[in-house]
């Protein structure tokens, strides 16, 4: 995960665009890398992370205004990469005040209080290692009928295949396809010289 968070880092800092070339329409129908396929029926805006170290994700759909998007996060970015935290501490520092959400494998993740955020979250980012666990207790089923959607991603069990869907998929529910592609045509860049220098050495 943390070559691709790297990757993600150096992309966030070349953005120099805004805005939206072209616009989505809404009711919109995506498909994660879980193989799910949730439809949204307006534009979602407040996003929380079943892992704050996914934040990189949103600077990439958002750029400076990624903080003003969050509205819950794990508290896992402080504990397991201090040094990325204090970072985007100083250039965000509204995110010392997100929300705190528990881990969904633990049991910690508290589903009433969560719906009950003020923003409310109208989407919910989940590393793939724990969507199977989210919809065998039902927690998905539950978000859903409280209006909230939840898209899974993956940057640590098969980055190579599925970094480039994980962040195409989130952009594409948020209307945000453009900042989705640019990522996309930088990483696959990056991946391609990286692939032609092992095979020629």
């Amino acid at each position: 995960m943390k070559t691709v968070t790297a990757s993600i880092l150096a992309f966030s800092t070349l953005l120099s665009f805004s805005g939206t070339a072209f616009a989505n329409s809404y009711p919109l129908t995506v498909t994660d890398v879980a193989g799910r396929q949730v439809t949204f029926d307006h534009q979602p805006t407040n996003i929380a992370l079943s892992t704050s170290r996914i934040f990189p994700l949103l600077e990439i759909i958002y750029q400076g205004d990624a903080a003003k998007h969050l509205v819950a996060a794990r508290d896992d970015m402080r504990v397991s990469a201090p040094s990325m935290y204090a970072s985007y501490i100083k250039q965000y520092p509204a995110l010392q005040h997100v929300p705190v959400i528990g881990l969904i494998k633990s049991g910690e993740f508290d589903a009433e209080r969560f719906i009950n955020l003020k923003p409310k979250p109208d989407l919910f980012i989940v590393d793939l290692s724990n969507i199977k666990l989210a919809q065998d207790k039902g927690l998905l089923k539950k978000l859903d009928d409280a209006g909230i959607k939840v898209l899974a991603v993956d940057f640590r069990e098969n980055p190579i295949k599925n970094t480039i869907k994980s962040v195409q998929v989130v952009a594409d529910a948020v209307n945000r396809t453009k900042q989705g592609s640019d990522f996309t045509h930088y990483y696959q860049q990056h991946l391609d010289a990286i692939k032609n220098t092992l095979v020629y050495q």
